[in-house]
């Protein structure tokens, strides 16, 4: 547990046991011990069929285990991150909590556990499982003109199998876990506002107006991500952008498709700026075809290269 960016507690401990259930008629009776001996377990199938007056002993047919798919991958959640790994985390947590000024005071714990049952009966049939476990919770103070409110959040995680985390929830970053969690990982995802989505983010900042940090430029938003990952499906709708509005001291700056309109428009504030404009546009069309394919080349190892590093950094 990390509390004002001090690690204030850490454990860890083994416990194990058996249970037996008798049932005879209406009557079941039960028996628990936290040994694990012949002894013991014995002195647990004693006392729980004591609710039985019979003498005889059931033959137990041949043991064979059940058909049984697991539901939690066999992996334990404890061997998953190292203690300073673990600590990096909640330190993280910590400090992505303390970027509001508001935040006076955070906790942060986390929490692994991992559970081996094993069920016999007595027709000889028995099955194992397991569950794994994961829970990371946090709770925060906040301070505002004399007002203090706390909250807090937790959240639990079964399946620790490539467990992954992505730090920061906006475009890239949920793009990134979307692919991740389309491979089967288990993706954490931490964001310290309120909304996700980054610069493709559009806010009513003001009452009755809503804008854009960046959602207009989707010149880099390939196809095949929207494809993969059937954002259509989830309302994804790409609309033209007709034109664009920039409020300056006294005045405004509108630019719109037509190009001759735009050239007129900046020329008002300086015909320069209209002249170089108009050969940026293409310019930057140029450097775009140049860039597009190198978008989803995966960059060659420049600490160990292969050949195929060497040969990819050559082509680049």
């Amino acid at each position: 547990m990390l509390d004002d960016g001090i690690v204030k507690d850490g454990s860890y401990n083994i416990s194990h046991g058996i249970g037996t259930r008798c049932v005879k008629d209406d009557k079941t009776g039960f028996a628990y011990s936290d040994e694990l001996n012949i002894k013991a377990i014995q002195s647990a199938i004693d006392f729980a069929k004591g609710i039985s007056d019979s003498q005889k002993n059931k033959k137990i047919s041949q043991i064979r285990q059940a058909k049984y798919t697991p539901k939690y991958p066999s992996k334990s959640p404890l061997d998953s991150l190292t203690s300073k790994e673990k600590v990096n985390l909640l330190r993280q947590i910590n400090s992505i909590a303390r970027k509001d000024p508001k935040v006076t005071q955070v906790s942060a714990s986390l929490a692994g556990a991992y559970t081996e049952v094993m069920i016999a009966s007595s027709d000889g049939v028995y099955q194992m499982d397991c569950r794994p476990m994961i829970r990371l919770s946090v709770s925060v103070i906040v301070e505002h003109e004399g007002r203090v409110e706390q909250g807090s959040s937790g959240s639990s995680q079964v399946e620790v199998n490539a467990y992954g985390r992505v730090i920061g929830g906006g475009h890239n970053g949920l793009t990134a876990a979307a692919y991740l969690s389309r491979a089967g990982k288990k993706v954490l995802v931490l964001e310290r506002r309120y909304v996700l989505g980054g610069a493709a983010v559009t806010e009513e900042i003001f009452s009755g107006f809503k804008f854009s940090v960046c959602s207009y430029v989707v010149s880099l938003m390939k196809p095949n991500v929207m494809r993969e990952l059937m954002l259509p499906k989830f309302g994804l709708e790409l609309l033209p952008l007709e034109s664009t509005f920039t409020p300056l001291d006294n005045d405004y700056l509108i630019r719109t498709a037509d190009a001759d309109e735009t050239y007129r428009e900046i020329a008002r504030h300086s015909l320069r700026d209209a002249e170089t404009y108009m050969r940026f546009g293409p310019l930057m069309g140029q450097i775009g075809m140049a860039v597009r394919p190198i978008l989803e080349t995966i960059a060659p190892n420049a600490i160990r290269p292969s050949l195929s590093d060497l040969s990819k950094a050559k082509k680049l």
